[in-house]
């Protein structure tokens, strides 16, 4: 394929943070010559052994801190920066991912705007404001000083902090065979207990509503405390998944549940993986009815009953749907990567 006949033309880099799931929303543009995707400590542009040992111990998941900027981040940040600037000479749009441990480092922002102007920094909200304020109290002060633009999914905190609404990308992966259906309803996620208190009751409640109706189910709830596992020997607690297994899941089932967090207006993964896959998708989410990517014939929302008790309808899991094609091209990278260059040339015209 030519240069010519790619989509994206001007230098893209995405700062991702390591994880499958990120990595996966992209898949689709990964060869295109103007995009370019990075870890925490964007690999990509580092030369040398030495220097990715020492990143991956400074900036890893497993040694690292989002906030460190004592004289060895320093050092290999300065390194960094200057293979960017090397690298990308005209600059280039720097969108940079909230779970980056980059993304809140004052180091890293100043230091990269001072050796070239031309970069743009461009801060992703990948969940709500008020979920990542637990993790970074100051994180509005931080896109206000060290940010040209912030773009976030939530229509609520798009208008509450004028930020530019973007909708999330996703990558259809062509070569996963769905066909199977070994597992009724499936739901993976944290319980975010310190957010939204009563999530956990309500997946609890879900899962005794299909357990009462004889179906097949598949929950991993992540960061429940010990006391508070309900059904242990049902629900598979606290074992976080890399994300091939994830979607692993997700091709075995036939219907898979979101419960939103308190607060949460936007979409999410597991309502692209089933526009994506052509799954059923149970959600708690009313205000994901006047979402451009709701379908009701896949889409269904569950209510609970004044007594919290829910209903789980067999029969719309059971039916197949032919897949909504239209739907699943409206995910594509392309038109997220589309309208954040529209946003930051909007701008620059401005």
């Amino acid at each position: 394929m030519s240069n010519e006949s790619h989509k994206i033309k001007t230098d893209v880099i995405v700062f991702g943070c390591g994880s499958g799931w990120f990595n996966y929303l992209f898949d689709e543009v990964k060869n295109e010559p103007f995009f370019h995707i990075g870890s925490t400590y964007f690999s990509p542009i580092q030369k040398g052994r030495i220097i990715n040992c020492l990143n991956r111990i400074v900036f890893g998941n497993r040694f690292g801190d989002k906030n460190r900027t004592d004289l060895v981040a320093r050092l290999l940040i300065k390194s960094m920066c200057n293979a960017l600037c090397e690298t990308f000479q005209n600059g280039a749009i720097c969108i940079i991912n909230r779970t980056n441990y980059l993304a809140h480092n004052p180091f890293f922002l100043k230091k990269l705007k001072s050796l070239n102007n031309h970069f743009c920094l461009v801060y992703w909200f990948t969940d709500i404001v008020e979920a990542v304020r637990r993790d970074v109290p100051n994180i509005i002060d931080i896109c206000d000083t060290y940010y040209d633009f912030v773009i976030t999914y939530d229509k609520n905190d798009a208008l509450k902090y004028n930020y530019k609404y973007v909708e999330t990308p996703y990558s259809v992966l062509r070569d996963l065979d769905c066909s199977k259906s070994e597992v009724d309803l499936f739901y993976l996620g944290k319980a975010k207990l310190d957010v939204d208190p009563g999530r956990y009751e309500k997946l609890i409640a879900i899962f005794e509503a299909a357990r009462k109706k004889g179906l097949k189910t598949d929950f991993s709830i992540v960061d429940v405390p010990e006391e508070m596992q309900r059904y242990s020997n049902e629900i598979s607690f606290n074992n976080p998944l890399p994300y091939h297994e994830v979607l692993d899941r997700v091709s075995r089932s036939k219907c898979i549940l979101e419960v939103s967090q308190k607060g949460e207006s936007g979409t999410t993964l597991r309502m692209f993986e089933a526009i994506a896959y052509n799954k059923k998708l149970l959600f708690t989410n009313s205000k994901m009815i006047d979402h451009q990517y709701y379908d009701s014939r896949i889409m269904k929302l569950l209510v609970a009953d004044p007594h919290g008790k829910y209903d789980i309808d067999i029969d719309f899991i059971n039916h197949h749907e032919e897949k909504n094609e239209k739907l699943a091209s409206l995910l594509s990278p392309y038109t997220f990567i589309s309208a954040v260059e529209k946003i930051v040339k909007g701008e620059k015209n401005e």
